[in-house]
């Protein structure tokens, strides 16, 4: 191709793709010639667009640019497919997988054209989904589904191996979880000789939930009774399954004073089930063993009595009853204590035979009332019950009452002669001493008085042969109305 100089600027015709020499010549003013090459490349302007992948039988639509130039385009498929379309779209559908080159070649008004290659990879259709639950306690087994698309001719379901994972027909599966934790569950599916080069698959994680721990509402509780799972704080893991949670036992009974029950919180009833527990301590407050309890009273009764030397013809007499036994308090269990102690008078075998009454020593020969008989009595039994509340630390006594002894003093007046005749004569006297006990706080209150003991009386009698008639009074005090100042002592500890 030569240019002419008086035209310095030439269009190149339109040619196929592909690279072109262009040479200029030049004539200068004084008949030299000069020449240039240039190569000039020209390439296709067709662009193609449109989808990369499809599916068996789905239908595409390619798009092909030319750059707005007139002309006609083809399209043309290999391998072999069904592709329609003249100008620059086309549709695309084939129906085996594998890789397809389209080409559309595009020519001008001039004849002039050129061709553009695209590559669709078709696929077969196949989709697979796990239809079951995603959660479940460890030890329980649930059933899983795989559901495959398209329909098939045939199909075939592989379940990758999980321990606990079983494979069933037709897609089905069960999976019982052996341990808490997740576990991320397979699936492939085949779906038919067309495609069995091809296949696809899905996972599902489903998540078996263990106990992480159990705690009672209480330290304790009594005996015979009822709770409910939602009365303990179970936590679980992952949270928020503890309503789902079985407790055993709910109902506790003891036969002891207090017994320590495991409680155990499952994931289910399995051979596999999770479980965490926790001691309740059940406590029986019927059950209640005695105890020892030192207590000593002192015996101000005898004190008047000393005077008249009887003093170890009275005593008194304690007996105990205390038992421990077991409490449920807000710290949990403690030993309580109940019980009581008695007192009572206890008087010697008598009669009992005191120097008595005096008589005048001018009478000493006629009569004789030297010796004085006394009867004791005693009456009386006071109980003071004492307690010691473990859950409140606190030890509390009560109770009253009276101990009384009775002394009661008689003589008969008699002869020392023949000739004496006792008329009438006769001496007595009687007193009262009580002792009062009673708890006051944690001591015992112990007050004393008495009566005065004095014997009384007259005596006559007659003296034969001097005609002597004989009278004369008794009156003699072996000791005076009064009393001890009250004495407190201090009650036993009962929470030792």
């Amino acid at each position: 191709m030569a240019w002419s100089p008086m035209a310095p600027g030439r269009t190149l015709p339109d040619r196929p793709p592909g690279d072109y020499s262009v040479e200029v010549f030049y004539n200068g003013p004084g008949g030299e010639v000069c020449t240039d090459t240039h190569t000039i490349s020209v390439e296709c302007g067709i662009t193609i667009t449109g989808p990369e992948q499809a599916l068996t039988d789905e239908i595409i639509t390619l798009y092909a640019d030319s750059g707005g130039d007139n002309g006609t385009c083809t399209w043309t498929c290999s391998p072999d497919a069904d592709i329609q379309g003249t100008g620059e779209t086309a549709t695309f559908t084939a129906s085996s997988p594998g890789s397809y080159w389209i080409t559309a070649t595009y020519t001008n008004d001039s004849g002039a054209g050129c061709s553009q290659d695209y590559q669709v990879d078709v696929n077969c259709p196949c989709a697979v989904e796990i239809i079951g639950e995603n959660t479940l306690p460890a030890g329980e087994t649930i059933d899983l589904m795989a559901d495959g698309f398209p329909e098939p001719d045939s199909e075939f379901y592989f379940w990758t191996p999980v321990d606990g994972l079983t494979a069933g027909a037709n897609g089905t599966a069960s999976y019982e979880a052996r341990e808490p934790g997740t576990a991320t569950i397979e699936v492939q599916y085949y779906a038919n000789q067309k495609c069995s080069h091809d296949n696809c698959f899905t996972t599902r994680d489903i998540t078996a939930w263990g106990m992480a721990s159990i705690h009672p509402p209480c330290p304790c509780i009594n005996t015979g009774t009822t709770m409910a799972s939602d009365d303990f704080t179970i936590v679980t893991e992952p949270a928020g399954f503890q309503n789902q949670a079985l407790v055993t036992p709910l109902t506790f009974t003891t036969g002891h004073p207090s017994e320590d029950i495991i409680v155990t919180a499952s994931t289910s009833t399995g051979p596999y089930a999770d479980t965490a527990e926790t001691t309740l301590t059940v406590v029986n407050e019927n059950i209640k063993t005695g105890m020892s309890v030192d207590i000593s009273v002192p015996n101000y009764i005898i004190e008047p009595l000393k005077t008249i030397g009887l003093a170890d013809a009275l005593d008194l007499s304690i007996t105990t009853s205390f038992q421990e036994f077991t409490q449920c308090c807000n710290f949990g269990p403690g030993t309580s204590t109940d019980g009581d102690f008695a007192v009572s008078l206890s008087v010697g075998a008598g009669p009992y035979t005191i120097v008595g009454v005096p008589i005048p020593p001018k009478w000493k020969d006629y009569v004789a009332a030297d010796l004085l008989n006394a009867s004791l009595g005693g009456s009386g039994d006071v109980k003071i019950t004492g307690k010691y509340a473990v859950c409140d630390d606190i030890t509390t006594w009560g109770g009253s009452g009276d101990i009384t002894a009775e002394v009661e003093l008689a003589s008969q007046v008699t002869a020392n002669v023949p000739t004496v005749i006792v008329v009438n004569a006769k001496v007595s006297g009687s007193s009262d001493i009580t002792e009062t006990l009673g708890a006051q706080g944690s001591d015992l209150l112990i007050t004393t008085n008495w009566g005065g003991l004095t014997v009384t009386g007259s005596v006559k009698f007659i003296v034969f042969g001097d005609y002597k008639k004989v009278k004369f009074q008794v009156n003699k005090t072996y000791f005076e109305k009064g009393g001890l100042a009250p004495v407190k002592i201090p009650l036993p500890s009962l929470n030792e």
